[in-house]
């Protein structure tokens, strides 16, 4: 079945579906089937359903991946303003419309290389380099995941490479699309600015009497209020 997608991925049709799907993983986003009074379910695709608890810890995944990038924990309205709600959803959807798939294609990962995706995880590995049980157990509680959950998020996950490698074997996206995505994703900007404060002012003296009376004798005419002939007489 693989092999055939491979062979299919050589078509431009094919070609232009994968790179949509491709790209609703991170750049555009995708409308999400919500199914209303379901509190057990957020998004369903198929026969593929997604549970509030995938879309916390995407979203906490997401938000952490962010908050990396900018040196500092995002606020959850900082996140808003970020549309990282959006990119959660659009991820799921992708990533389900994907299971759908490999559940159609009866796609399967075995136990053996299931464990050996895991072993090759630097986030599990020890002093010596290797995969150390305790930093595996360790990572997942400060994250706060369960090892269950990581093991079936970690095949879901290769099982989904697997379509996605078969579909893009070969193809070289054109170099307008290359530049636009690599300009999107490491565009960045520099912006040098000077903070000024009462520190860094000089404290400014009252002035003299020497100094006030020669500035009035020179601007007094300024301050005399005009009086009309009119008003004189009136006087």
């Amino acid at each position: 079945m693989l092999e055939f997608l491979r062979k299919g991925s050589q078509t431009w049709v094919v070609k232009g579906l994968m790179v949509l799907l491709v790209l609703s993983f991170g750049v555009w986003g995708v409308s999400t089937s919500l199914v209303p009074g379901a509190a057990d379910v957020v998004v369903t695709v198929g026969d593929i359903k997604v549970s509030p608890s995938d879309f916390r810890l995407a979203y906490e995944r997401q938000l952490a991946q962010l908050s990396r990038q900018f040196g500092t924990r995002l606020s959850r309205e900082q996140a808003k303003a970020f549309g990282v709600e959006a990119q959660v959803y659009s991820q799921l959807v992708a990533g389900a419309t994907l299971d759908q798939l490999s559940e159609n294609m009866n796609l399967g990962l075995s136990q053996d290389r299931l464990a050996t995706l895991i072993s090759e995880d630097p986030a599990f590995k020890g002093v010596n380099g290797q995969f150390d049980r305790s930093t595996f157990s360790s990572v997942l509680r400060n994250a706060g995941l369960r090892e269950q959950d990581y093991i079936n998020n970690r095949s879901q996950v290769a099982v989904r490479s697997q379509i996605v490698e078969a579909l893009s074997d070969g193809y070289t996206p054109p170099k307008i699309l290359g530049d636009a995505l690599r300009q999107y994703r490491n565009e960045a900007r520099t912006v040098e600015y000077l903070l000024l404060s009462n520190a860094n002012v000089d404290p400014i003296k009252a002035p003299s009497d020497e100094v006030l009376k020669p500035w009035f004798e020179t601007h007094k005419a300024e301050y005399r209020a005009g009086i009309s002939q009119d008003q004189l007489c009136e006087a």
